[in-house]
């Protein structure tokens, strides 16, 4: 793999994951639980898992896709 693809495929992941879990707590997505914070936040994570997935997945392909210009004009 060249550098650009390691890139761009480490950008998706570092905002699918920062998304997600921000999208977690969003007070629209929230869940209404009394536990400890261990228990809710695995409770949050699988709440709305699909929603969250495709909304995280689109914007660590935009981040991704806009990452190229990082690398654009490094040479």
């Amino acid at each position: 793999m060249n550098k650009k693809t390691i890139i761009k495929i480490s950008v998706f992941i570092l905002f699918f994951i920062a998304s997600y879990l921000i999208l977690c707590y969003i007070p629209s997505m929230r869940i209404k639980l009394q536990a400890p914070a261990g228990e809710y936040l695995l409770k949050s994570i699988k709440h709305n898992a699909v929603y969250k997935t495709i909304i995280s997945a689109v914007i660590g392909g935009i981040a991704a896709y806009m990452s190229r210009r990082l690398t654009q004009g490094k040479k």
